[in-house]
């Protein structure tokens, strides 16, 4: 079971977030779509996390309210049962 921390987190953020560079800080109520999350970077997104986190999104999680801001996914992430 790996433990859910901000910091990997952030970083699984910054690995998929194109319009992301490493010296803006992830604001908590930034819109993920603006910072290039597409169709695309949202599987990839999905599946770095799942196995960062030993976790498995429900599919009724994979709608565009669970990934609007780094809040609503933290969240979300946060009420997962982890492997």
């Amino acid at each position: 079971m790996n433990d859910l921390s901000y910091s990997d987190f952030e970083s699984a953020l910054r690995q998929a977030l194109p319009f992301l560079d490493e010296e803006t800080p992830v604001e908590a109520d930034a819109s993920l779509t603006e910072l290039g999350l597409d169709s695309l970077t949202l599987l990839g997104l999905v599946a770095e996390l799942e196995d960062r986190f030993s976790l498995e999104l429900p599919d009724e999680m994979l709608v565009m309210e669970t990934f609007a801001t780094p809040s609503t996914l933290w969240n979300a992430l946060s009420e997962l049962p982890r492997d």
